[in-house]
């Protein structure tokens, strides 16, 4: 995390974005939208990194400005309170293991076919602007 400073009064406003929790769902979504899948694997109550990207970068309007057009979005989340129901909870594990997920927050881009373009660990996006940038570029290289 070095390198990392956020100041209060640089973080832009909130937004809502539609956030899928099923995998199956978002990759049909992904595949009809010809978009890639953004996939966040998050603890969302426990890990603080995962708090600080959430409410630093990826709940804000410009990066929802930039998602909403531009990604299919899925969030795997693994919460202690209140834990997620077994089958949910459950198939987040397969997928944390399917894509050998070793720390959080971890943002893994895919193709709309399902393939890996791009894998981001820990706080390295800390601004909207930074992780559409990076996103763009990882779309691109194909």
């Amino acid at each position: 995390m070095a390198g990392l400073f956020l100041v209060a009064c640089d973080v832009p406003p909130h937004a809502k974005l539609p956030w899928l929790t099923d995998p199956e769902a978002a990759r049909e979504q992904a595949v009809q939208r010809n978009l890639p899948l953004l996939m966040l694997f998050t603890g969302s109550d426990w890990c603080g990194p995962c708090k600080i990207l959430n409410s630093h970068v990826l709940s804000t309007v410009p990066f929802s400005q930039y998602a909403s057009s531009n990604l299919v979005l899925l969030k795997v989340d693994f919460p202690r309170r209140p834990p997620l129901p077994r089958a949910e909870a459950d198939r987040n594990q397969r997928l944390q293991e399917g894509y050998a997920i070793q720390g959080y927050p971890t943002l893994v881009l895919l193709d709309p076919q399902g393939r890996e373009l791009a894998r981001e660990v820990g706080l390295r996006s800390a601004s909207p602007a930074d992780l559409a940038a990076r996103l763009e570029e990882f779309k691109n290289r194909k």
